[in-house]
Protein backbone atom coordinates (compact mmCIF):
# COMPACT_ATOMS: atom_id res chain seq x y z
CA UNK A 1 0.00 0.00 0.00
CA UNK A 2 0.97 3.60 -0.94
CA UNK A 3 1.22 6.90 1.55
CA UNK A 4 -2.35 7.17 3.75
CA UNK A 5 -4.18 9.99 2.76
CA UNK A 6 -6.68 9.13 5.96
CA UNK A 7 -7.77 12.44 7.72
CA UNK A 8 -7.43 10.62 11.27
CA UNK A 9 -4.46 9.98 13.79
CA UNK A 10 -4.81 6.90 16.58
CA UNK A 11 -2.79 8.08 19.76
CA UNK A 12 -2.43 5.33 21.72
CA UNK A 13 -3.01 6.43 25.51
CA UNK A 14 -1.54 4.88 28.69
CA UNK A 15 -1.94 7.40 31.39
CA UNK A 16 1.03 9.26 29.78
CA UNK A 17 1.39 12.90 29.66
CA UNK A 18 2.57 12.44 26.45
CA UNK A 19 -0.65 11.44 24.51
CA UNK A 20 -2.35 14.47 25.88
CA UNK A 21 0.80 16.68 24.06
CA UNK A 22 0.06 14.66 20.69
CA UNK A 23 -4.08 14.87 21.25
CA UNK A 24 -3.75 18.46 21.66
CA UNK A 25 -1.15 19.22 18.91
CA UNK A 26 -3.13 17.51 16.17
CA UNK A 27 -6.75 18.60 17.48
CA UNK A 28 -5.89 22.34 17.34
CA UNK A 29 -4.57 22.03 13.67
CA UNK A 30 -8.13 19.87 12.70
CA UNK A 31 -6.78 16.65 12.89
CA UNK A 32 -9.28 13.84 13.74
CA UNK A 33 -8.03 12.05 16.84
CA UNK A 34 -8.60 9.08 17.99
CA UNK A 35 -7.55 8.04 21.51
CA UNK A 36 -7.29 4.17 21.74
CA UNK A 37 -6.71 2.83 25.35
CA UNK A 38 -6.42 -0.64 27.55
CA UNK A 39 -6.99 2.09 30.62
CA UNK A 40 -11.27 2.63 31.17
CA UNK A 41 -11.45 6.79 31.06
CA UNK A 42 -7.37 7.87 30.13
CA UNK A 43 -7.09 11.62 30.57
CA UNK A 44 -6.10 12.12 27.36
CA UNK A 45 -9.93 10.76 26.05
CA UNK A 46 -11.48 13.76 28.10
CA UNK A 47 -9.59 16.21 25.86
CA UNK A 48 -12.07 18.26 24.01
CA UNK A 49 -9.27 17.82 21.14
CA UNK A 50 -10.08 13.96 21.14
CA UNK A 51 -13.02 12.93 18.59
CA UNK A 52 -13.13 9.23 19.87
CA UNK A 53 -12.28 6.90 22.59
CA UNK A 54 -11.64 3.43 21.44
CA UNK A 55 -11.06 0.39 24.05
CA UNK A 56 -8.51 -1.92 23.95
CA UNK A 57 -7.27 -5.27 25.42
CA UNK A 58 -4.30 -5.23 27.96
CA UNK A 59 -1.13 -5.39 26.15
CA UNK A 60 0.43 -8.59 27.87
CA UNK A 61 -1.04 -10.69 24.78
CA UNK A 62 0.99 -9.38 22.17
CA UNK A 63 -1.26 -10.85 19.78
CA UNK A 64 -4.55 -9.93 20.70
CA UNK A 65 -3.13 -6.44 21.44
CA UNK A 66 -2.05 -6.33 17.88
CA UNK A 67 -5.44 -7.52 16.72
CA UNK A 68 -7.03 -4.31 18.13
CA UNK A 69 -4.86 -2.19 16.99
CA UNK A 70 -5.11 -3.83 13.23
CA UNK A 71 -8.57 -3.38 13.62
CA UNK A 72 -8.32 0.29 13.61
CA UNK A 73 -5.16 0.67 11.17
CA UNK A 74 -7.95 -1.32 8.51
CA UNK A 75 -10.36 2.21 9.26
CA UNK A 76 -10.18 4.47 5.38
CA UNK A 77 -10.06 7.79 7.83
CA UNK A 78 -6.99 6.63 10.04
CA UNK A 79 -3.45 7.54 8.64
CA UNK A 80 -1.10 6.34 10.75
CA UNK A 81 -0.56 5.32 14.88
CA UNK A 82 1.36 7.20 17.49
CA UNK A 83 2.72 4.45 20.50
CA UNK A 84 3.86 6.16 24.12
CA UNK A 85 5.18 3.26 25.64
CA UNK A 86 7.66 0.76 24.97
CA UNK A 87 4.41 -2.23 24.94
CA UNK A 88 2.92 -0.50 22.11
CA UNK A 89 6.10 -0.26 20.00
CA UNK A 90 7.08 -4.09 20.48
CA UNK A 91 3.49 -4.71 18.67
CA UNK A 92 3.73 -2.40 16.06
CA UNK A 93 7.32 -2.82 15.48
CA UNK A 94 7.00 -6.87 15.32
CA UNK A 95 3.39 -7.04 13.20
CA UNK A 96 4.77 -3.91 10.90
CA UNK A 97 4.39 -5.56 7.68
CA UNK A 98 0.58 -5.86 8.43
CA UNK A 99 -0.04 -2.44 9.43
CA UNK A 100 2.09 -0.94 6.22
CA UNK A 101 -0.40 -2.98 4.69
CA UNK A 102 -3.24 0.11 5.90
CA UNK A 103 -1.41 2.95 7.10
CA UNK A 104 2.00 4.61 6.83
CA UNK A 105 4.22 2.83 9.71
CA UNK A 106 6.67 5.83 10.98
CA UNK A 107 8.24 3.73 13.61
CA UNK A 108 11.29 1.56 13.27
CA UNK A 109 11.63 -1.98 12.18
CA UNK A 110 12.14 -5.09 14.93
CA UNK A 111 15.30 -5.46 14.80
CA UNK A 112 15.90 -1.89 15.64
CA UNK A 113 13.63 -1.95 18.33
CA UNK A 114 15.29 -5.47 19.89
CA UNK A 115 18.59 -3.76 19.52
CA UNK A 116 17.17 -0.77 21.09
CA UNK A 117 15.32 -2.42 23.80
CA UNK A 118 18.81 -4.60 24.44
CA UNK A 119 21.10 -2.72 26.54
CA UNK A 120 24.38 -5.25 25.33
CA UNK A 121 23.85 -4.82 21.84
CA UNK A 122 22.78 -0.97 22.28
CA UNK A 123 25.81 -0.28 24.15
CA UNK A 124 28.01 -1.99 21.79
CA UNK A 125 26.32 -0.07 18.89
CA UNK A 126 26.89 3.16 20.70
CA UNK A 127 30.42 1.75 21.29
CA UNK A 128 31.06 1.78 17.59
CA UNK A 129 30.20 5.79 17.38
CA UNK A 130 32.69 6.27 20.11
CA UNK A 131 29.87 7.47 22.23
CA UNK A 132 31.14 7.56 26.02
CA UNK A 133 28.97 4.36 27.83
CA UNK A 134 29.08 3.03 30.81
CA UNK A 135 30.62 0.21 32.32
CA UNK A 136 27.78 -2.05 31.72
CA UNK A 137 28.18 -6.00 31.63
CA UNK A 138 26.26 -9.06 32.42
CA UNK A 139 25.30 -9.89 36.37
CA UNK A 140 27.13 -13.20 36.14
CA UNK A 141 30.26 -11.49 34.70
CA UNK A 142 31.01 -8.87 37.50
CA UNK A 143 34.00 -10.20 39.53
CA UNK A 144 34.83 -7.16 41.42
CA UNK A 145 32.46 -5.45 43.53
CA UNK A 146 34.08 -2.82 45.41
CA UNK A 147 33.13 0.16 43.13
CA UNK A 148 29.36 2.03 43.02
CA UNK A 149 27.28 -0.64 41.03
CA UNK A 150 23.61 -0.87 40.22
CA UNK A 151 21.44 -3.40 38.69
CA UNK A 152 19.18 -3.40 36.26
CA UNK A 153 17.00 -5.64 33.62
CA UNK A 154 18.98 -6.20 30.49
CA UNK A 155 15.92 -5.37 28.19
CA UNK A 156 13.42 -2.93 28.62
CA UNK A 157 10.82 -5.41 28.12
CA UNK A 158 10.51 -8.88 29.72
CA UNK A 159 8.89 -11.15 26.62
CA UNK A 160 10.68 -14.52 25.24
CA UNK A 161 11.14 -12.95 22.00
CA UNK A 162 13.44 -11.34 23.10
CA UNK A 163 14.92 -13.61 25.82
CA UNK A 164 14.28 -17.46 25.53
CA UNK A 165 15.19 -18.01 29.14
CA UNK A 166 12.26 -15.31 30.21
CA UNK A 167 9.56 -17.60 31.55
CA UNK A 168 6.44 -16.03 30.94
CA UNK A 169 5.34 -15.20 27.44
CA UNK A 170 2.83 -11.89 28.99
CA UNK A 171 4.93 -8.94 27.69
CA UNK A 172 5.47 -6.68 30.40
CA UNK A 173 7.95 -4.18 32.13
CA UNK A 174 10.93 -5.10 34.42
CA UNK A 175 11.28 -4.66 37.82
CA UNK A 176 12.73 -1.35 39.05
CA UNK A 177 16.54 -0.33 38.72
CA UNK A 178 18.49 -1.74 42.40
CA UNK A 179 20.61 0.35 43.75
CA UNK A 180 23.86 -1.73 45.46
CA UNK A 181 25.83 -0.93 48.61
CA UNK A 182 29.36 -0.29 47.70
CA UNK A 183 31.53 -3.19 47.92
CA UNK A 184 28.95 -5.57 48.94
CA UNK A 185 28.65 -8.68 46.89
CA UNK A 186 24.63 -9.08 46.13
CA UNK A 187 22.83 -11.99 46.29
CA UNK A 188 22.54 -13.08 42.42
CA UNK A 189 20.32 -15.78 42.63
CA UNK A 190 17.72 -13.52 44.32
CA UNK A 191 18.40 -10.72 41.60
CA UNK A 192 18.00 -12.82 39.16
CA UNK A 193 14.55 -14.48 40.27
CA UNK A 194 13.71 -10.70 40.62
CA UNK A 195 14.24 -9.74 37.18
CA UNK A 196 13.21 -12.94 35.50
CA UNK A 197 16.70 -13.30 33.67
CA UNK A 198 20.21 -12.56 34.07
CA UNK A 199 20.27 -8.65 34.37
CA UNK A 200 23.22 -6.13 34.04
CA UNK A 201 25.16 -4.42 36.33
CA UNK A 202 26.36 -0.80 35.31
CA UNK A 203 28.24 1.51 37.11
CA UNK A 204 26.79 4.10 38.76
CA UNK A 205 26.64 7.57 37.01
CA UNK A 206 25.00 10.79 38.85
CA UNK A 207 24.80 13.88 37.91
CA UNK A 208 22.12 15.60 35.60
CA UNK A 209 20.04 13.73 32.91
CA UNK A 210 19.46 15.02 29.42
CA UNK A 211 17.93 13.83 26.48
CA UNK A 212 17.90 14.06 23.16
CA UNK A 213 14.99 14.17 21.05
CA UNK A 214 14.58 13.02 17.23
CA UNK A 215 12.06 12.69 14.38
CA UNK A 216 13.93 10.47 11.31
CA UNK A 217 12.20 9.77 8.21
CA UNK A 218 13.94 6.93 6.79
CA UNK A 219 17.76 7.58 8.30
CA UNK A 220 17.42 11.53 7.63
CA UNK A 221 16.75 14.27 10.59
CA UNK A 222 13.41 15.99 9.98
CA UNK A 223 13.45 16.89 13.42
CA UNK A 224 15.56 17.52 16.68
CA UNK A 225 15.92 19.40 20.24
CA UNK A 226 17.37 18.57 23.81
CA UNK A 227 15.75 18.98 27.13
CA UNK A 228 17.82 19.04 30.92
CA UNK A 229 15.81 17.35 33.41
CA UNK A 230 15.91 19.22 36.69
CA UNK A 231 13.47 16.55 38.75
CA UNK A 232 12.24 13.07 38.58
CA UNK A 233 9.58 10.87 39.93
CA UNK A 234 12.15 10.27 42.92
CA UNK A 235 15.16 12.21 43.99
CA UNK A 236 17.11 9.71 42.79
CA UNK A 237 15.82 10.58 38.96
CA UNK A 238 13.64 8.77 36.60
CA UNK A 239 11.02 9.81 34.65
CA UNK A 240 10.61 13.60 34.11
CA UNK A 241 8.34 15.73 36.41
CA UNK A 242 10.46 19.17 35.36
CA UNK A 243 12.00 19.60 32.69
CA UNK A 244 14.06 22.73 30.30
CA UNK A 245 14.82 23.03 26.71
CA UNK A 246 18.23 23.54 25.78
CA UNK A 247 20.79 23.22 23.30
CA UNK A 248 24.67 21.63 23.51
CA UNK A 249 26.09 21.32 20.12
CA UNK A 250 27.60 17.95 21.73
CA UNK A 251 24.73 16.15 22.76
CA UNK A 252 23.43 16.93 19.18
CA UNK A 253 26.51 15.05 17.69
CA UNK A 254 26.19 11.86 20.21
CA UNK A 255 22.00 11.81 20.01
CA UNK A 256 22.58 12.25 16.26
CA UNK A 257 25.96 9.37 15.39
CA UNK A 258 23.84 7.27 17.62
CA UNK A 259 20.08 7.32 15.85
CA UNK A 260 22.02 7.73 12.26
CA UNK A 261 23.96 4.58 13.18
CA UNK A 262 21.00 2.57 13.61
CA UNK A 263 18.93 4.05 10.17
CA UNK A 264 16.13 5.38 12.86
CA UNK A 265 13.21 6.15 11.40
CA UNK A 266 10.32 7.64 13.13
CA UNK A 267 10.68 9.25 16.71
CA UNK A 268 12.85 8.36 19.49
CA UNK A 269 14.35 9.68 22.99
CA UNK A 270 18.12 9.36 23.69
CA UNK A 271 19.12 10.00 26.97
CA UNK A 272 21.81 10.85 28.80
CA UNK A 273 23.68 11.50 32.27
CA UNK A 274 26.17 14.16 32.40
CA UNK A 275 28.48 13.54 35.80
CA UNK A 276 28.85 16.46 38.04
CA UNK A 277 32.51 16.15 37.85
CA UNK A 278 32.90 15.75 34.54
CA UNK A 279 31.74 17.14 30.76
CA UNK A 280 31.41 14.04 28.65
CA UNK A 281 27.52 12.67 27.78
CA UNK A 282 27.02 9.11 28.92
CA UNK A 283 24.71 7.20 27.08
CA UNK A 284 21.68 5.65 29.29
CA UNK A 285 19.11 4.41 26.86
CA UNK A 286 16.94 5.14 23.85
CA UNK A 287 13.35 4.98 24.00
CA UNK A 288 11.70 3.89 20.41
CA UNK A 289 8.92 5.83 20.71
CA UNK A 290 7.40 9.60 21.67
CA UNK A 291 8.23 10.80 25.13
CA UNK A 292 6.41 11.96 28.47
CA UNK A 293 7.62 14.95 28.57
CA UNK A 294 6.70 15.67 25.46
CA UNK A 295 4.84 18.98 25.85
CA UNK A 296 8.25 20.14 26.62
CA UNK A 297 9.49 20.45 22.98
CA UNK A 298 6.39 21.58 21.35
CA UNK A 299 5.76 24.41 24.12
CA UNK A 300 9.19 25.20 22.63
CA UNK A 301 8.11 25.29 19.08
CA UNK A 302 8.90 21.46 18.16
CA UNK A 303 6.06 19.91 17.07
CA UNK A 304 6.29 16.30 16.66
CA UNK A 305 3.33 14.54 16.35
CA UNK A 306 2.31 17.27 13.87
CA UNK A 307 5.27 17.22 11.76
CA UNK A 308 4.80 13.24 11.77
CA UNK A 309 1.41 13.40 11.34
CA UNK A 310 2.51 15.62 7.68
CA UNK A 311 5.74 13.08 6.98
CA UNK A 312 2.64 10.31 6.99
CA UNK A 313 0.77 11.84 4.79
CA UNK A 314 3.75 12.77 2.70
CA UNK A 315 2.40 16.31 2.96
CA UNK A 316 5.79 18.85 2.58
CA UNK A 317 6.68 19.82 6.71
CA UNK A 318 8.52 23.05 7.79
CA UNK A 319 11.74 23.86 6.67
CA UNK A 320 13.51 25.22 10.18
CA UNK A 321 14.36 22.90 13.06
CA UNK A 322 15.05 26.11 15.39
CA UNK A 323 13.34 26.03 18.84
CA UNK A 324 13.28 28.13 21.74
CA UNK A 325 15.65 27.16 24.62
CA UNK A 326 15.03 28.09 28.17
CA UNK A 327 11.15 26.64 28.09
CA UNK A 328 10.32 24.00 31.13
CA UNK A 329 7.06 21.99 31.64
CA UNK A 330 5.96 20.30 34.94
CA UNK A 331 4.19 17.33 35.54
CA UNK A 332 2.55 18.22 38.90
CA UNK A 333 1.39 14.21 39.94
CA UNK A 334 5.10 13.78 39.70
CA UNK A 335 6.57 16.74 41.84
CA UNK A 336 3.95 15.21 44.38
CA UNK A 337 5.85 11.95 43.96
CA UNK A 338 9.44 13.27 43.91
CA UNK A 339 8.54 15.36 47.55
CA UNK A 340 6.94 12.07 48.70
CA UNK A 341 10.25 9.89 47.85
CA UNK A 342 12.50 12.26 49.97
CA UNK A 343 10.55 10.79 53.27
CA UNK A 344 9.81 7.20 52.07
CA UNK A 345 12.69 6.70 49.73
CA UNK A 346 16.32 5.54 50.78
CA UNK A 347 18.95 4.85 47.98
CA UNK A 348 22.59 4.41 49.29
CA UNK A 349 24.17 6.15 46.27
CA UNK A 350 22.02 9.32 46.55
CA UNK A 351 21.78 11.82 49.30
CA UNK A 352 18.56 13.33 49.11
CA UNK A 353 18.42 17.27 49.21
CA UNK A 354 16.55 18.50 52.80
CA UNK A 355 12.76 18.44 52.69
CA UNK A 356 13.37 22.48 52.66
CA UNK A 357 15.31 22.86 50.00
CA UNK A 358 13.46 20.62 48.01
CA UNK A 359 10.44 23.20 48.57
CA UNK A 360 12.04 26.27 48.08
CA UNK A 361 13.40 24.89 44.71
CA UNK A 362 10.11 23.67 43.52
CA UNK A 363 8.21 27.01 44.38
CA UNK A 364 11.31 29.05 42.37
CA UNK A 365 10.57 26.23 39.49
CA UNK A 366 7.04 27.12 39.21
CA UNK A 367 7.45 31.11 39.17
CA UNK A 368 10.24 30.12 36.47
CA UNK A 369 7.99 27.95 34.53
CA UNK A 370 4.31 27.80 35.40
CA UNK A 371 3.28 25.43 32.78
CA UNK A 372 2.37 21.96 33.05
CA UNK A 373 1.86 18.73 31.37
CA UNK A 374 -2.24 18.41 31.84
CA UNK A 375 -3.58 22.02 32.83
CA UNK A 376 -4.69 23.81 30.44
CA UNK A 377 -7.46 26.50 30.60
CA UNK A 378 -9.16 25.69 27.29
CA UNK A 379 -9.07 21.84 27.88
CA UNK A 380 -9.14 21.40 31.43
CA UNK A 381 -11.02 17.98 31.95
CA UNK A 382 -7.69 15.89 31.03
CA UNK A 383 -6.31 17.78 34.12
CA UNK A 384 -9.22 16.85 36.49
CA UNK A 385 -9.05 13.60 35.16
CA UNK A 386 -5.56 13.09 36.34
CA UNK A 387 -5.88 14.47 39.28
CA UNK A 388 -8.86 11.87 39.96
CA UNK A 389 -6.85 8.89 39.02
CA UNK A 390 -3.87 9.82 41.07
CA UNK A 391 -5.54 10.20 44.23
CA UNK A 392 -7.71 6.97 43.78
CA UNK A 393 -4.37 5.55 43.17
CA UNK A 394 -3.05 5.94 46.63
CA UNK A 395 -6.40 5.39 48.72
CA UNK A 396 -6.57 2.27 50.62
Amino acid sequence: MGVSTGHAAVVIANGSPGSIAAVRSLGRRGVDTIVASDLTAPPSARSRHCDEFVPLPEPTDPDDYAAALLSLARRPDVRTILPGREQDIFVLASHRDAFADHVTPFWPDFETVRETHDRLSLFATAAATDAPIPTTEPLDAVTDWSGERIVKSRYALLTDAYDRAIPSRDLHKPPSTVYLEPGQTPDRQALVERMEHVPVTQSYVGGTEYSFRALYDHGDPVLTSQIRQHRGYKYTGGASVYRESIFDPRLERSGRALLDALDWHGPAEVEFRRPADGDEYLLMEVNPRLWASLSCDIRAGVDYPWVLWRLAGDDPVPETTDYETGVGTHLLRGEVSYLYSLWTHDCPLVDPPSPSTAIRNLIASFRRHPDCDYFSPSDPWPFVRDVRLAIRSHLP
